[in-house]
């Protein structure tokens, strides 16, 4: 295993590396970066988990969703520029991906709501070029790793009082890590050898999720996901008769707990934190064996939104809402033997497209992950995204 972190070290630091959104993330029996959704409008202040989302989609808690009148829906976007750094080159790159979709069907508005959503969980996108020797032939290596999990999750959310919602959910967790490797040798025959590996994950869980005001304007909630027990299934396109055969191994993916508090002062202010922690380091488990590496993740956002006024005869600069924010999170592996820190600023607003049915939720993230000193990389990220949420509009009576 030393040899292996020593191994990804070098690759890190000598050769090409090319990465859909982060360098980090490349380690053994990793699935990928680390993925938190959350609305649009969470990801402007850096928090959501207490709070009434854009129309009442929460991400991050579905036991929010119990103030729908109508049917919802909610759509997630971002583009990201990154600027990443190690002690030999500099680069910048960029993406651009899904966030996840949901949508909320009242059985019984503003009490029983039936949800679907879907977010991604993790993701990696990395190429990289070795040059090694083999017998006096020189050996180029060409590997291009890409994939990750999701989550897919129906859902019932319940008011059991005034000041308190619940919700239970079932959520499938699936997806696929291929690595596509091309070797070309340098031999007399000019050899060229194409590998591909995969590995598909399957799992099942139960997500528990609770929302309430304690007093006027205060509010918290939690949601727990238990950790999910599924299938690891590996295998291979390759030359090899005997690597290609499916093998299949029992895979845990950790508990998550989310807690988050949210005041409501100033007439239209609102403050909020949120707290996320997933125990990666002892509770990722393959065939009942955990993986060195691995860290656990936790993540702790802060901000401030000012909502719009509510009046209706107002300008429409007077209805955007404003946010802020602030997070510091560790992220779930180690690299260079240091744990990995990133630290960012959030902005984001509202624009009201149809007052009271829908919603455009805009925000800005500015990050620093990992630290040149400690872990040998960093990187700066720009992400900019969006989320459009709408509200049913057929049989509505306009007047109402």
């Amino acid at each position: 295993m030393k040899k292996l972190n020593l191994f990804i070290l070098a690759i890190l630091l000598t050769v090409p590396l090319y990465a859909g959104e982060s360098y980090f993330g490349l380690i053994n029996n990793g699935m990928g970066n680390l993925q938190t959704p959350y609305s649009g409008k969470s990801l402007g202040r850096s928090f959501g988990i207490a709070s009434k989302d854009s129309l009442q989609v929460n991400y991050r808690n579905y036991a929010g969703w119990t103030g729908l009148p109508y049917t919802t829906i909610t759509v997630n976007g971002e583009y990201g520029v990154l600027y990443a750094e190690n002690q030999t080159r500099t680069s910048q790159l960029d993406n651009a991906n899904f966030k996840g979709a949901a949508l909320g069907i009242p059985i019984k508005p503003r009490k029983w709501i039936l949800g679907l959503n879907i977010q991604p969980y993790t993701n990696i996108e990395q190429r990289l070029k070795t040059l090694s020797t083999v017998d006096s032939n020189e050996v180029t290596q060409n590997i291009f790793m890409h994939g990750g999990l999701s989550r897919a999750n129906i859902l019932l959310a319940w008011k059991a009082m005034d000041r308190l919602s619940v919700s239970l959910a079932y959520e499938y967790t699936f997806g696929l890590v291929s690595e596509d490797v091309l070797m070309d040798i340098n031999d007399n025959f000019a050899s060229r050898l194409d590998f591909t590996y995969r590995r598909q994950v399957n799992g099942h869980g139960l997500v528990l999720s609770m929302q309430a005001e304690l007093l006027k304007g205060m509010g918290i909630g939690f949601l727990i996901r238990p950790a999910v027990k599924g299938t690891l299934t590996k295998s291979g396109d390759t030359p090899s008769t005997s690597l290609n055969g499916d093998v299949e191994e029992s895979i845990q993916l950790p508990a998550e707990y989310n807690f988050g508090f949210e005041y409501k002062a100033f007439d239209r202010y609102s403050f909020g934190t949120d707290f996320i922690y997933q125990d990666w380091k002892n509770e990722y488990k393959i065939n009942g064996q955990t993986t060195a590496g691995f860290a656990p993740f936790y993540r702790l956002g802060v901000g401030v939104e000012r909502a719009g006024s509510p009046r209706r005869f107002v300008n429409y600069s007077q209805i955007i809402d404003w946010r802020f924010g602030l997070f510091y999170s560790q992220l779930p592996f180690e690299l260079n033997k240091a744990n990995i820190k990133e630290v960012g600023v959030t902005l984001g607003t509202t624009l009201p497209l149809i007052r009271f049915r829908s919603k455009l939720d805009l925000y800005l993230n500015v990050s620093k992950r990992g630290d040149l000193t400690q872990n040998n990389l960093q990187e700066w990220v720009v992400r900019f995204g969006l989320s459009i949420s709408a509200n049913e509009l057929w049989f509505v009576n306009v007047e109402n």
